[in-house]
């Protein structure tokens, strides 16, 4: 009985024990090249769950390194090798432990390429490689340093080891390197330069909705180059339809109208990059009108029009059932700012009406309620002397409607800011103290509100800050000029603005800014011309003086100075870098149209350009004030310049860094421009804000009592 039992014990004991398990038996090769796949076969002692990795040289597993499973019916598996040269193990891992390794060498691996040493953005190029053609090798584009560009196109050689890849260049113009990486080591690189493309789209202007139209193209016409539509800035608009170019560089195309009226773009889209657009606005058969804003009498309102745009079409105000085109303001379409005229309201309060009239036949009516106008002034109760102070208000807004500070007892204004330059808008505080008067006031002079305000005397011992050294704007690489010059002038006159610009071109422009000249008021008797002298191109200083000179005086021509600022979009399409337009004028529109409502225009449109407008031999101080009253639109200047010495200081004046400087609680308290003397302070924090090369900048002020602080624009 014993005997059995010690017998039974004995069996039990050896169910139980642990058996000792056999070490893999595994062959790999003595060597392999770097990232290449090679076999790692099993010749006994393989485990289910059993796992093949790659480990360092003392047999430790590498974290992220390639790992296999063997299957007793597959007992022979591929792994990558590292892509660092060097010596490595094969590592069997049972469970969560290695059991064991196996010594392996990695070689270096090589590489070469050949590509174009030039490209244009997005284009296709032949890239022609030899090298291992590991799985996962690739071609790519890489910085000059290396680093890998995000969402980069890749080209695989598909285990060939020689061969030639199809690439599409970079989308960004820049300098880059077309590298070979076998992993995420790279194992051979040739430089490539990335250029700009140019493009051209021709298109009607003008087409009905949903109609067919035929689009003119010229480009490089890469692989996914299409043509779509975009909105009336010309950026393209989201699942539009998109129409492929066909491979050809100079090709018509057919497109499809908006399905509703507005203004849009033709856009040549290459990747996400527009590389030229087209004006294009779509119209409905009938006529709309609608109103922005209330109306209120003598204001300028804007009336919001779709229609035919036929030639001689006019909208104009009428009493109800009265006639069309009398004593009250009308205006051509033809004339509109984008989609929009302008309108002057009457005198009267009143019912009124707007009418769409094409050929003699009305098109459409808009009622009009035009109230009295009326304004609010809010602005603290007390101020320093000798600082900006914030002013927001609530008006009409007209052109030359003004904000003026008045002493009181006094009806002569010591300070006034136009309405047009914003809201809320900075007017200066005299350094003499008192009481005084803060006031909104129409164009012809009637007072629609008034703030009693009580201004301190300035610090008596304030700090002073210098901006700038010789404080002329740098120029960026694709800064614009534009001249808008006006020629309606007597010969003498135009004598002398033409010799002060050719020293402006000759000697104040630097080389790498780009100038644009526009000319009016000239072509003979009652002319409206308005020419495009020089495009805009890189500065040339010995022909544009030599155009400059060339220039005659207009004699009997009028000047469209309305129509010549309408171009100046187009004229600087091109350029996206700073843009300043200089307009020399005596200030007087001859052509029936509206310089302000061209001006604010193109500020509403997001044209970021800083008009600078210098009056030249004007002695009638209304026609001085209008001139000015437009330089307040979109944030412009305005330079008085009686003589001819005054205006060879006004273009240099007008070429300088304007700049703006802010307290600690983000308040405007002086302006300026760079190199124009000193602006005294209350001691404190300030920021000097200004753009250099198109660049928002901002550099930082202590200013100390008695002390002088100086800042340069860099």
């Amino acid at each position: 009985m014993m005997g059995r039992i010690i017998g039974l014990a004995f069996i039990i004991a050896l169910a139980v024990s642990p058996v000792a398990a056999e070490e893999p038996q595994i062959s790999i090769p003595k060597s392999v090249e770097a990232g290449a796949n090679f076999a790692v076969g099993f010749e006994s002692g393989l485990e289910k769950g059993d796992e093949v990795t790659i480990g360092t040289a003392a047999g430790e597993p590498i974290a992220q390194a390639p790992r296999a499973y063997p299957t007793t019916d597959s007992p022979s598996v591929e792994i990558a090798a590292p892509v660092d040269p060097g010596d490595y193990t094969v590592v069997i891992i049972r469970g969560s432990k290695p059991i064991a390794t196996r010594p392996i060498t990695v070689t270096g691996a090589s590489a070469s390429l050949r590509a174009p040493a030039k490209a244009v953005l997005r284009e296709q190029i032949a890239v022609e490689y030899e090298g291992p053609a590991n799985p996962g090798d690739h071609v790519t584009f890489v910085k000059l340093d290396g680093t890998p560009i995000l969402y980069a196109q890749r080209a695989y050689p598909n285990g060939k080891q020689k061969g030639t890849l199809e690439m599409i260049a970079p989308e960004k113009p820049g300098r880059y390197k077309v590298a070979y990486f076998t992993g995420v080591k790279p194992l051979a690189s040739v430089p490539l330069e990335v250029t700009g493309a140019s493009a051209s789209v021709s298109a009607p202007k003008l087409v009905r909705i949903r109609d067919r139209f035929e689009v003119t193209v010229e480009g490089p016409a890469n692989p996914g180059d299409v043509l779509t539509l975009g909105d009336a800035k010309g950026s393209p608009i989201n699942f539009s339809a998109k129409v492929p170019l066909r491979g050809k560089q100079s090709d018509k195309l057919s497109m499809t109208a908006p399905q509703h009226e507005g203004r849009y773009t033709v856009v040549y889209l290459s990747g996400s990059t527009v590389l030229a657009s087209a004006p294009l606005k779509a119209y409905a058969a009938e006529a709309t009108l609608d109103v922005q804003g209330p109306v209120m009498t003598e204001s300028d309102f804007r009336i919001i029009w779709s229609g035919p745009e036929n030639a001689g079409d006019r909208i104009g105000l009428r009493k109800p059932g009265g006639p069309l085109f009398g004593d009250l303001a009308h205006a051509d379409v033809a004339r509109s700012f984008g989609d929009a005229v302008l309108l002057r309201a009457p005198a009267e309060p009143g019912s009124y009406e707007a009418v769409y009239v094409t050929g003699g036949t009305e098109l459409a009516v808009l009622q009009l309620d035009v109230q009295p106008p009326s304004a609010t002034l809010y602005a603290p109760d007390a101020v320093q002397g000798g600082l900006d102070f914030a002013v927001v208000w609530e008006g009409p807004g007209n052109q030359a409607d003004r904000v003026e500070l008045v002493k009181q007892g006094s009806d002569r204004p010591v300070a006034h800011t136009f309405a047009t330059r914003g809201n809320p808008i900075a007017i200066w505080a005299p350094r003499e103290g008192g009481d005084y008067t803060l006031r909104y006031v129409m164009r012809g002079g009637k007072v629609l509100a008034e703030k009693p305000m009580r201004i301190r005397p300035p610090a008596e011992n304030p700090g002073t800050l210098v901006v700038g050294d010789a404080g002329y704007r740098r120029f960026g690489t694709g800064t614009a000029v534009e001249i808008l010059l006006d020629l309606s002038g007597g010969p003498s006159d135009v004598a002398a603005v033409k010799e002060t610009l050719q020293k402006l071109v000759e000697h104040a422009l630097p080389r790498e800014a780009n100038l644009a000249l526009r000319v009016f008021g000239h072509g003979g008797p009652e002319s409206c011309r308005s020419d495009l002298a020089i495009p805009i191109a890189p500065v040339n200083p010995q022909a544009a003086s030599a155009k400059l000179g060339a220039l005659e005086a207009g004699g009997s021509g009028k000047a469209a100075i309305a129509a010549s600022l309408r171009k100046v979009a187009e004229d600087l399409a091109e350029k996206r870098g700073e843009r300043i337009v200089l307009l020399v004028t005596d200030g007087e529109e001859g052509c029936g149209d509206n310089p302000a409502a061209a001006l604010r225009f193109l500020a509403e449109q997001g044209v970021d350009t800083p008009f600078a407008i210098i009056g030249y031999g004007v002695e009638d101080a209304e026609r001085r004030y209008l001139l000015e009253s437009w330089a307040g639109i979109g944030a412009g200047a305005y330079f008085h310049a009686p003589d001819r010495a005054a205006l060879a200081e006004a273009l240099l004046r007008a070429m300088r860094t304007p700049f703006e400087v802010v307290d600690a609680k983000g308040g405007i308290v002086a302006r300026g421009r760079g190199g124009e003397g000193a602006i005294p302070l209350p001691e404190g924090q300030y920021l000097v804000k200004y753009r250099i090369e198109g660049l928002a900048k901002d550099a930082e002020a202590a200013i100390a009592a008695g002390n002088t602080t100086a800042v340069p624009l860099q």
